[in-house]
């Protein structure tokens, strides 16, 4: 006399398998324990990595964006220059200057804003910048903010530009 094996229904395909089988013959679905500790190991991994991914931006905007009272009001923009650099394809921008610190607290990241502006003030392209600089009270340094990218219209577009100190900060 044959002993019949136990079965059961795949939980996909409806089909009948034995019951001790972990992943169904025909439409090859995981069963059982197997499939939860799978769907179970997958949630972790991307807890995980949400997780990390959340710590490092917080670690990196402690480190990069420092908290404290905005000095921007104390740092002037004494000079400005407009500068095209060609490129394989095109053209990108720089903007080079001098900035002074006319308070009486000394800063250490200063966040720059450029505006290419046309001939008619009308805005082209934006950049913003920030740069680790310790600049004292009284004090100059001059700056660059490159745009990196190549300028989406032709250069002589490019009539003016201004340099906005969005802040000015202690590290």
């Amino acid at each position: 006399m044959e002993s019949e094996t136990p079965t059961k229904i795949c939980r996909t395909c409806f089909s009948e398998i034995d019951a001790r089988a972990g992943k169904c013959p025909k439409c090859h679905s995981l069963q059982g324990p197997l499939k939860q500790l799978l769907i179970a190991g997958i949630i972790l991994v991307v807890a995980t990595l949400i997780g990390s991914a959340i710590w490092f931006d917080i670690l990196v905007h402690r480190r990069l964006e420092p908290h404290g009272p905005n000095y921007a009001a104390n740092i002037d923009v004494v000079s400005s220059r407009l500068f095209f650099v060609p490129k394989e394809k095109g053209h990108s921008a720089s903007v080079v200057g001098q900035l002074r610190n006319s308070g009486t607290v000394a800063v250490d990241v200063i966040t720059l804003e450029v505006r290419l502006l046309d001939k008619d003030g009308g805005l082209l392209d934006s950049v913003t910048r920030s740069l680790s600089e310790h600049l004292v009270p009284n004090d100059e340094i001059s700056f660059k903010v490159p745009t990196y990218q190549n300028i989406h219209m032709p250069q002589d577009s490019y009539a003016n530009h201004v340099v906005i100190v969005r802040s000015a900060k202690q590290r």
